[in-house]
């Protein structure tokens, strides 16, 4: 039962995926609460039968599958280092100083 207590990390997440993992933690919030409660009934009870018990631990896996997936929906972010490192160094060629010196002068036609 311990699994249904994991959460997924949205450090360097995207945000969109941020975004529907929250809803879906949001969503399956009351199942996992019910299924917390259920299971730790069962648990306490002196005397259970084994139909108690399969229909809890069906009851935490299937909530724990759909955990599973609400955390597998989180995507890292890309790593776009390189792309900053190119377009900074094409920002450093635009901004160069060009040198017109030893260049045919511009002639003016209305002279």
């Amino acid at each position: 039962m311990q699994q249904l207590n994991r959460t997924g990390t949205t450090t360097g997440k995207k945000p969109a995926s941020i975004t529907a993992y929250n809803n879906s933690m949001h969503a399956l919030q009351a199942e996992l609460t019910s299924a917390k409660n259920s299971a730790n009934a069962i648990i306490q009870k002196p005397i259970r039968t084994v139909q108690e018990v399969q229909s809890a631990l069906t009851n935490v896996n299937r909530v724990n599958e759909r955990l599973t997936q609400a955390i597998n929906q989180l995507v890292p972010l890309a790593d776009n280092s390189a792309l900053r490192t190119a377009k900074t160094k094409l920002d450093e060629e635009i901004n160069k100083s060009v040198t017109t010196d030893g260049m045919t002068p511009i002639i003016n036609p209305s002279i």
